[in-house]
C-alpha cells in the first residue's frame, strides 16, 4: 500500500513545473559536488537532449503508475553519452519487482522508438538517502528527486500551502518557492532549510539559487 509520503510525494510532483532555461552563451556544465566531467556539454546539445528525450520520460512515468510503481524519475547524461533514467519508486524494491520495472522500462523505451543500449537504467527506493551516487560524471538534466523532497520536508516543518518548482541551465539549478500573501515566516530560515536538505543528498549547494516569493492568494 502507498504510504503517506508517497501522496505528499504526489502532491509535490503534481504542482512542479520543471521550466529548463538555457542562457545565450555557451558554458560547461555545473555539477554536484565533487562530480569531474570528463566530457562538456554547450548549451545548444542540452537543449537536444531534452528535447529528444522529454516525451519519454512523461511516457514512462505513465506506464510505470499505471503498473503501480508510482515514484519519481530523473535523467542525466553519462560520460559516455548514454541517457542514465534514475528510477525512484515508493515501495520496497526486491529481484522480482526491479526486473518488473524493468521490463516496463525498456518496453516504453522501445515504443518511443529509442535503443534500449543507449540507456543506463538505475531503479532504486525512493528512501534510499542519500540518493544522489549516480555516474560521478553525468550531467543532470532535471533535480524532479530532489524538488519532491524538499517539498515534502517543508510541508511537513510548516505545514503550509505552497508551490515549488525548479529551473536547469548549464549555469545553475534555480529553485523557487511560494508562499501564501499573508504568510508571515522568516525567508532565511527556511532557505536554510532547503540548503541543508542539498547539502544531506550530497550535492554542492553554491550551484543552487533558491528564491523565496509570497504571491500565491488565500481564498
Amino acid at each position: 500500500m502507498p504510504s503517506k509520503k508517497l501522496s505528499l510525494l504526489v502532491i509535490f510532483t503534481i504542482s512542479i513545473t520543471i521550466t529548463l532555461l538555457f542562457f545565450l552563451s555557451h558554458s560547461s556544465a555545473e555539477t554536484p559536488k565533487n562530480h569531474k566531467l570528463s566530457t562538456t556539454k554547450t548549451n545548444t546539445e542540452l537543449i537536444n537532449y531534452i528535447n529528444q528525450y522529454n516525451s519519454l520520460i512523461f511516457n514512462l512515468n505513465h506506464q510505470l503508475r499505471i503498473n503501480n510503481y508510482p515514484g519519481v524519475i530523473d535523467y542525466s547524461i553519462s560520460s559516455d553519452d548514454k541517457i542514465e533514467l534514475l528510477i525512484k519508486v515508493n515501495q520496497d524494491i526486491t529481484e522480482i519487482t526491479k526486473k518488473d520495472i524493468k521490463k516496463i522500462t525498456i518496453d516504453t523505451i522501445k515504443q518511443n522508438k529509442f535503443d534500449p543500449v543507449l540507456f543506463h537504467i538505475d531503479i532504486t527506493e525512493y528512501n534510499d538517502e542519500p540518493f544522489f551516487q549516480e555516474n560521478t560524471a553525468s550531467i543532470r538534466l532535471s533535480y524532479n528527486d530532489l524538488i519532491g523532497y524538499i517539498g515534502e520536508k517543508l510541508f511537513i516543518k510548516y505545514n503550509v500551502a505552497f508551490s515549488l518548482h525548479h529551473e536547469i541551465s548549464p549555469e545553475n539549478v534555480k529553485i523557487t518557492l511560494n508562499l501564501p500573501t499573508d504568510y508571515q515566516t522568516n525567508n532565511l530560515k527556511i532557505k536554510n532549510t532547503i540548503l541543508d536538505i542539498i547539502q544531506q543528498h550530497n550535492l554542492d549547494s553554491n550551484i543552487f539559487q533558491i528564491n523565496i516569493t509570497n504571491n500565491i492568494k488565500s481564498n
